[in-house]
């Protein structure tokens, strides 16, 4: 990844990439980068079934805390690839009520993050 145009890739720790807040940035990368490096991923980057089904769970899990924290329209997923949702009429995701709703369910989109593949 650092010689296709992302100098600042981190290095896997025991095997895998963390994302964390504090070091997020260093996961840009071109799509020339990943499109180059991605057959050293296992699996080619594909994310098994194992793994899909638990980012739906946590998917599911981070709708169900937004509701509970003052968004009460707030959809279940959509599709199959994890967190991807259709916002609900009115949604602004700038307005505080969403952004605290956001942080207290942080928890979920953290835990499938770190279920992905880098990319």
């Amino acid at each position: 990844m650092r010689s296709h145009g992302a100098p600042g890739w981190p290095d896997p720790n025991q095997g895998q990439f963390f994302k964390t807040r504090a070091h997020s940035g260093n996961f840009s990368a071109p799509a020339s980068a990943y499109t180059a490096c991605v057959h050293l991923l296992p699996d080619h980057g594909q994310i098994t079934a194992a793994v899909q089904h638990q980012v739906t769970l946590l998917a599911l899990k981070f709708a169900e805390c937004m509701r509970s924290h003052g968004i009460p329209n707030f959809p279940d997923p959509t599709g199959t690839s994890g967190f991807e949702f259709d916002p609900p009429a009115g949604y602004n995701p700038q307005s505080a009520q969403v952004r605290a709703a956001q942080h207290a369910c942080r928890k979920y989109s953290s835990a499938a993050g770190n279920l992905l593949p880098p990319g």
